[in-house]
């Protein structure tokens, strides 16, 4: 292992323009990859790198990136099946650093979405009996951000470097060193500490790069009580929505369904999952750009934003109507 940490050293050095860690880190990854062949082989990968400024961070932290890889690719492997996966709760941890292309201040989500490639350096050890024998193994991961030529890893915005554990399948020490080449995106944020930049009281937020968008859209213009589907009023109102989202340059968003307090938690849960879906289905039947990437959440009646009771105990219809919407989210 000593060895691959010298060697990933050095490909940083080479790398990168200035050796200048990033803020961002790689709390922790997960995912799994498949490669055919016996020496020269081809497989295909899908990973997730959990992104944070914050060491202490897992992958259900709040303000916490998901981004999420896939790629095809070719290498060398034992074979002739070279199996493995991890899950976010399996030990690995990454740094990010700027690479020859970064303009000096410190990467933005956009540096890190896009083309990329991935080179994993993998070796495992397989037990069991036959195929379905099953193992431990281990990785050196580098991702290369946003290449725009084929000389990698010199060209790129940001070069990523992450160790980790996982499992294999096979039944003797074996391994693999594989280059997929994919794109990059953000598929999920944890939204619990988003605030929008010109909220007229900023939070107390523990990474202040992200901001939620004061705009919530009553359910009551959008639904008929108990529905999921859009009224044809709803077209004017998700119309300036989406106006409002253009103006702030929006790369990724989550659109959340919230309800009041009446009814059961499932019920509530199911109502507000089906009505932020409702609302995506609009954006993407109505082109707006980005819209099948936006991400969906029913949060039911968990955070009211006003008391759906009154001080006595009595029923607070007010209330109760302003914690019937739809939010978004987004990273800037």
């Amino acid at each position: 292992m000593s060895q691959l940490l010298n060697q990933a050293i050095r490909k940083i050095e080479i790398a990168t323009a200035t050796g200048k860690p990033s803020e961002w880190l790689i709390v922790t990854s997960s995912g799994g990859a498949c490669n055919l062949g016996v020496v020269l082989a081809a497989g295909a990968t899908q990973c997730y790198l959990y992104l944070s400024k914050n060491p202490k961070d897992t992958a259900d932290s709040p303000g916490v990136v998901k981004l999420s890889f896939t790629g095809i690719g070719r290498g060398l492997s034992t074979g002739p099946v070279d199996a493995g996966f991890s899950t976010a709760g399996m030990p690995s941890k990454g740094v990010i650093y700027h690479g020859p292309l970064s303009t000096g201040a410190d990467l933005e989500l956009k540096d890190l979405t896009g083309w990329c490639a991935i080179r994993v350096t993998s070796v495992g050890y397989g037990i069991g009996v036959g195929a379905r024998g099953l193992g431990a193994g281990g990785s050196l991961t580098e991702i290369f951000f946003r290449p725009i030529a084929v000389e990698l890893p010199t060209r790129c915005k940001a070069v990523g470097i992450v160790f980790g554990a996982g499992v294999t399948k096979g039944l003797r020490l074996g391994g693999s060193m594989m280059e997929y080449k994919g794109h990059m995106r953000v598929s999920q944020v944890n939204p619990e500490m988003l605030a929008y930049k010109d909220m007229p009281e900023p939070l107390n937020l523990r990474q202040p790069d992200f901001r939620r968008i004061p705009l919530a859209l009553p359910a009551d213009v959008l639904f008929d009580f108990g529905s999921a589907v859009l009224k044809p009023a709803a077209d004017s109102i998700l119309g300036q929505a989406v106006q409002f989202l253009a103006r702030q340059r929006v790369r990724s968003v989550i659109i959340e369904g919230h309800t009041d307090s009446k009814g059961t938690d499932q019920y509530n849960l199911r109502l507000s999952i089906e009505r932020a879906n409702a609302v995506k289905t609009w954006l993407v039947r109505n082109k707006v750009p980005n819209a099948n990437s936006f991400v969906t959440k029913g949060l039911g009646k968990s955070r009211p934003i006003k008391p759906n009771t009154k001080p006595d105990g009595s029923d607070n219809p007010e209330g109760r109507q302003e914690n019937r919407r739809v939010s978004f989210v987004l990273v800037p």
